[in-house]
């Protein structure tokens, strides 16, 4: 019954070992894919508690229909002996009762004698058969003893294989967390980086679309400021040569007066025309110029009345 229930424990154990490896896909799903399965230290072990488990399981079952067999010659010897044992006393009781008969008797008697010598060297043997056995008993319960060990290290080992797979799955969600977070905040980090690039995009497009505004109210103003001054000096060219027409004639009537300065009026003008503009108009006046009509030197259009003052007394 031990040897059965050894051979259950084991059978068992060998099976829950198999599914641990084929969970950890350490292990082939069939014998045909066991080519495949990397040859590590762990499976060189597994493979050689492999064999021994076999060889254990075969030798627990010669053991147990050597052990059955055992059982009924020891069973059939003890009968014999027992047979025999009262075949002596039989013997005995005969010899007792029958010592004074005739000499028929006493061949009788020496009959029972040889049987009875003859009785204990076959209980002799049958000792020595005994002790035979029970040597065997000794050696293969020794084996039976180390193959129980050997159980029991293939238990303890299924089970360290089971928390090492325990400890791995824990430790392999550790860090898949760890790196879930470490994404996370990589990506939140990422998110405010972009909201504040974007918020610098759609700044840097109003700050250009101001600018490109300015610069066209700029060029309208300019535009407007160098028809003004076409038209200034078109009205001096014209003055200077009602002047000059009028020279030889300074007895007549008719005379323009000296102290009236068109020039002056126009820069009273756009003085008041540069104190309504505002500071941003006045930068982009700044970046355009006007040129004198005669030696074409070139003035900042916010600069217009230097301009004229210029113009007044150029002679080229």
């Amino acid at each position: 019954m031990e040897a059965k229930r050894l051979e259950e424990i084991s059978a068992e154990i060998w099976k829950e070992l198999l599914d641990v490896l084929h969970r950890k896909g350490q292990w082939p799903a069939s014998r045909s894919d066991e080519q495949n399965v990397p040859k590590t230290e762990d499976m060189n072990r597994l493979h050689i508690l492999e064999a021994q488990l076999k060889d254990a399981l075969e030798k627990n079952g010669q053991w147990l229909v050597y052990d059955q067999q055992r059982e009924a010659y020891v069973q059939g010897l003890m009968a014999r002996m027992a047979e025999l044992e009262k075949q002596v006393a039989s013997a005995k009781q005969t010899q007792q009762v029958k010592e004074s008969k005739s000499e028929a008797q006493e061949d009788k008697q020496k009959y029972y004698d040889r049987l009875l010598l003859t009785a204990k060297k076959d209980l002799e043997g049958e000792r020595q058969i005994t002790a035979q056995l029970n040597s065997e008993l000794s050696a293969m319960r020794m084996k039976y003893e180390e193959q129980k060990r050997e159980l029991e290290y293939a238990s303890t080992t299924l089970t360290s294989l089971r928390e090492g797979e325990k400890g791995q799955r824990e430790d392999d969600r550790r860090r898949f967390k760890e790196k879930m977070l470490r994404l996370k905040g990589e990506l939140d980090l990422y998110r405010e980086k972009y909201e504040e690039e974007k918020k610098k995009n759609w700044d840097l497009s109003n700050q250009i679309q101001r600018c490109t505004a300015d610069l066209e109210n700029g060029k309208i103003d300019q535009q407007n400021v160098q028809q003004q001054l076409n038209k200034v000096l078109k009205e001096l060219r014209k003055t200077r040569e009602q002047i000059t027409k009028l020279e030889p004639a300074k007895r007549d009537i008719y005379f323009v007066d000296s102290s009236y300065n068109f020039a002056s009026d126009f820069n009273d003008k756009m003085s008041l025309r540069e104190e309504q503009q505002s500071p941003k108009q006045r930068n982009v006046l700044d970046e355009s110029f006007l040129e004198c009509p005669r030696c074409r030197v070139m003035y900042p259009t916010s600069q217009h009345r230097e301009l004229l003052a210029h113009i007044d007394f150029c002679t080229v």
